[in-house]
């Protein structure tokens, strides 16, 4: 079978002028547009290939190495307490920066109200010199008084 180089197609343009087209030359340019085209495909792709790789690897490696969950001691702590024989109810509340305590009587007798500034699991009085106590894990202590978190 022979191999067509050049084809010659009648076309008429305007007011029945004859014009010839070669149709080789246009079929090279739409292979090359092809070949273009598909150059950039791939180059795209292997990009998306190598953003899946980065996108499996950090995944991997968040779950070797979970971020830690910081943990805070906002919230109330609370305890029923023995003295002298009567129960009082202890609680704890810690607030940003700011943390109060009472101690309520379960029978008789008046509460009594604390307060202070937090610093990091630290409790100071108001002036902020005076360590009154801390927390550890779920549980502040003041004094000889602890409560664990609700």
């Amino acid at each position: 079978m022979k191999k067509i180089n050049y084809v010659i197609v009648p076309i008429f343009i305007f007011c029945g002028v004859y014009a010839t087209l070669d149709l080789t030359g246009i079929l090279a340019y739409a292979k090359k547009s092809a070949k273009k085209s598909e150059s950039k495909n791939v180059k795209l792709q292997n990009e998306i290939d190598e953003m899946k790789q980065e996108i499996q690897s950090l995944k991997k490696e968040t779950k070797q190495n979970p971020i830690e969950k910081e943990e805070t001691i906002n919230g109330t702590y609370s305890n029923i307490e023995k003295i002298a024989g009567q129960n009082f109810k202890y609680t704890v509340k810690i607030y940003g920066d700011i943390w109060t305590s009472s101690l309520e009587p379960e029978l008789f007798g008046e509460p009594e109200y604390e307060d202070g500034i937090v610093k990091g699991k630290d409790l100071f009085d108001n002036s902020g010199f005076f360590k009154q106590g801390y927390v550890y894990n779920n549980t502040v202590q003041i004094g000889r008084f602890s409560a664990t978190k609700n």
